[in-house]
């Protein structure tokens, strides 16, 4: 019931396959399947979907859903293309993708080789920028919401995770989506499989075909460009960039930098950069939709 009520919070039901990767116990699929049939469960079934009583009409979103998601996504695949001729990109990850609007933007995980976090960051930027799919200003519906970098030297995500519990978290790790990976992703799994304790069904960290693969044109452009990322100038330029882009965060007064929560870190490692960070609000949310069951 708490996971079908965590969907509920964004109008999605659940098929059986996603309820049980969802689900905070371990139990065997079938189980789960008679547990459903019970008479006591203030559940409904419209098709294959699962959903609380009262709320049938989340499942006739879902075909609206699909095609937004492969619309943005198919926006993020566009700019992976491009990146993956950047040295140093070793996964780019669409992820807040299970609760899509027309309005939403397309949120990128990007994971960068260390030591290059902030000349990369530059390079993903101007790309984004070039093609006219970077969010800025009220440029929201249809962009990618560059918001948030880790380097491979620190994929451990725990130091992200709300104290007392973050079911947003655990859905949003489960629900990354790589569409350019060099094969760090299973590197990332294997470094948080704390999530396992969480999310025992999920399937988090199974070798993943990414959609968007290297090919050679790509990988010798970017033994190419190594000139400018590598050794002593790529080093110059790292932290030329570095103290560019610090100067101009800091002219952001509204910024939660400065805060003792994990809304906005900026390190050589991660870039963090979601003020409007609403999982606190959401697992209030879903404690208030379990105390009504």
């Amino acid at each position: 019931m708490e996971a079908i009520a965590f969907f509920d919070l964004f109008d999605r039901p659940l098929v059986l396959f996603d309820l049980w990767q969802s689900l905070k116990i371990k139990i065997p699929p079938g189980r789960l399947a008679e547990v459903l049939e019970e008479d006591d469960m203030p559940l409904e079934k419209s098709g294959p979907f699962y959903f609380l009583k009262g709320r049938r009409g989340i499942s006739e979103n879902i075909r609206e859903q699909a095609f937004l998601s492969e619309r943005k996504e198919k926006i993020a695949r566009r700019l992976a293309k491009i990146l993956r001729f950047v040295n140093g990109v070793r996964l780019v990850a669409v992820c807040n993708n299970f609760y899509y609007k027309k309005e939403s933007d397309i949120d990128l995980f990007i994971i960068i080789k260390a030591g290059r976090m902030w000349l990369v960051r530059l390079a993903i930027t101007a790309m984004a920028q070039i093609m006219g799919l970077r969010r800025h200003g009220d440029k929201i519906a249809d962009r990618v919401c560059l918001s948030f970098y880790i380097t491979d030297k620190d994929l451990d995500l725990s130091k992200i995770v709300l104290r007392e519990g973050d079911p947003y978290f655990y859905q949003w790790f489960r629900n990354l989506k790589p569409i350019y990976d060099d094969g760090v992703y299973r590197e990332l799994y294997r470094k948080n499989k704390f999530f396992k304790d969480n999310l025992p069904n999920a399937f988090i960290g199974l070798p993943i075909r990414s959609e968007i693969k290297d090919s050679f044109t790509s990988l010798l452009f970017k033994k190419l460009n190594g000139f400018w990322f590598n050794g002593l100038l790529g080093d110059a330029l790292e932290r030329a960039v570095k103290k560019i882009q610090l100067k101009k965060m800091s002219y952001n007064q509204e910024t939660a930098k400065d805060e003792d929560d994990t809304r906005v870190m900026i390190s050589d490692d991660i870039l963090k950069f979601h003020e409007n960070d609403r999982r606190e609000e959401f697992r209030r949310r879903l404690k208030e939709k379990i105390f009504n069951f």
